[in-house]
């Protein structure tokens, strides 16, 4: 019989932090999309869980820590580079001088910027189960991954390449073939995105080496740490192990790793350990949201599941994102050149910073052109929207007892639709602008009823925008 996920449940999965820099526009857009999502599950009845964490492995925070805390010959190219770092640290993202000082690890970095990026995030409302957070750099993770890659190696996956790296074995036909069959059953929202996807199977190969002789993450053994995109490809587990784990450590911790992904692998056994019981009843992930960059880890992650997760815990929809423009120039956090969400909160206001991530481009999957004068544009979009919801209160206080009319089911049918297809502008140009025209002069019932549709969905798309009692 097939472990089916326990009713009423739904998981969703976005990509770890890897905070060597503050959060990007299109990062903070990935955390609303799934944000949205959720609030859209919680209002249909479900329990959603909906994780975050930090990734604290790869090079950039080393390097970055390194050039802030050298001392280099004036005018050499290191010199340049570390006075090129310091600007951006200084003028972009605004860290005080004596926190620069104070930044003397990789470690010290990426904490610095974890906990500014989970205050931006909560911030804006986005309604991530917080208090499961953690960050790679312990030894239960490092434990999971290691008992990972003994399931590859008891799979036949772990070969050393051409060139005499530790890598696993793309290459392998029937692996593949069970892969790409895997991926059929995959759902995407715009369905272009699985064509893309599909279109980097062939990116996927055997001279991937697993590991790296430098930089920060989980050792593979005293020389050597696993090269950060191999040691995270079934990080949801690990997410669903840290939300139900005992609070008590009498048990060993490899040992349920081990249980874990035996449990995943086989046919479910009844007499499982509690902990494996309450992880498996989350499975499968039902929605996993991320960049459209990560294309290829996509199929990688594809790979790992199809290898190690039976067909019913694999990951059933992916949502993509597009990633932004500046003037036609991609935007880079790490180099400066992108929009930061702090940036939008300080000028523009919680609710305004939210809603310009929606409404940037077109539906969220597209790529699109930042537009600089669309933050304007918002600001004066909420006030008149904010004076039309006081305008609509105040008719409804005079009769606040009143039936509300049905005269607006077409447009609440729309806007439904739009969520559900992550139309989220669309749905917010349809509340916030066309109702407001066409609805200029109302009585109370009909106030009511457009107040009734702005609390039901504006609270999933904004929250908290509205502060009226009905």
């Amino acid at each position: 019989m097939k472990n089916l996920k326990k009713k009423g449940k739904y998981l969703i999965s976005l990509p770890y932090l890897y905070p060597v820099c503050p959060i990007s526009i299109d990062h903070a857009r990935m955390f609303v999309v799934a944000d949205i999502n959720a609030r859209w599950e919680r209002k249909a009845g479900k329990e959603v869980y909906f994780p975050i964490a930090a990734h604290f492995s790869g090079i950039t925070a080393e390097r970055t820590c390194e050039l802030l805390n050298g001392k280099y010959e004036k005018n050499s190219e290191l010199y340049n580079q570390r006075k090129k770092i310091l600007n951006i640290f200084s003028k972009i993202y605004k860290v005080p001088d004596n926190i620069i000082e104070m930044l003397k690890t990789p470690q010290d970095i990426l904490y610095y910027f974890t906990y500014q990026t989970i205050n931006d995030l909560k911030n804006i409302n986005v309604s991530c189960d917080f208090a499961s957070f953690y960050t790679t750099n312990c030894e239960e993770f490092e434990k999971f991954v290691k008992v990972m890659f003994e399931f590859y190696e008891s799979n036949n996956a772990l070969i050393m390449n051409e060139n005499n790296e530790l890598a696993l074995n793309y290459s392998d036909e029937n692996w593949k073939r069970k892969t790409l069959k895997s991926f059929d059953n995959i759902e995407f929202i715009q369905s272009f995105h699985k064509n893309n996807v599909l279109g980097s199977f062939n990116n996927i190969r055997k001279d991937f080496g697993l590991l790296r002789d430098y930089g920060i993450g989980i050792k593979y053994n005293e020389k050597y740490v696993i090269d950060p995109m191999f040691d995270s490809d079934l990080f949801t587990l690990y997410d669903l192990y840290m939300k139900v784990k005992c609070d008590s450590n009498d048990y060993n911790v490899e040992n349920i790793f081990r249980e874990l992904f035996n449990s995943i692998s086989n046919k479910p056994n009844k007499n499982s350990n509690e902990i494996i019981n309450k992880i498996t009843e989350w499975l499968p992930c039902d929605l996993f949201v991320c960049e459209e960059h990560l294309k290829t880890w996509i199929v990688k992650k594809t790979y790992s599941e199809t290898l190690l997760m039976r067909p019913e815990l694999r990951t059933k929809k992916y949502f993509i994102t597009g990633m932004g423009k500046i003037k036609n120039e991609r935007m880079s956090s790490s180099r400066g050149t992108a929009i930061l969400l702090k940036d939008l909160i300080e000028k523009y206001g919680v609710h305004n910073a939210r809603l310009i991530i929606l409404m940037t481009g077109g539906h969220p999957s597209k790529l699109y052109n930042y537009d600089l004068n669309l933050p304007n544009e918002i600001v004066k979009m909420t006030n008149y929207f904010m004076e039309y919801v006081n305008y609509l209160y105040s008719k409804y206080l005079q009769d606040i007892n009143i039936n509300p009319t049905n005269e607006l089911e077409k447009e609440k049918n729309e806007i439904m639709s739009y969520i559900e297809e992550g139309y989220y502008k669309q749905a917010i140009i349809l509340m916030m602008k066309i109702i407001p025209k066409q609805n200029k002069n109302v009585d109370s019932a009909k106030a009511k009823e457009i107040l009734g549709i702005y609390k039901e969905f504006l609270d999933i798309i904004v929250p908290n925008l509205l502060n009226v009692k009905l």
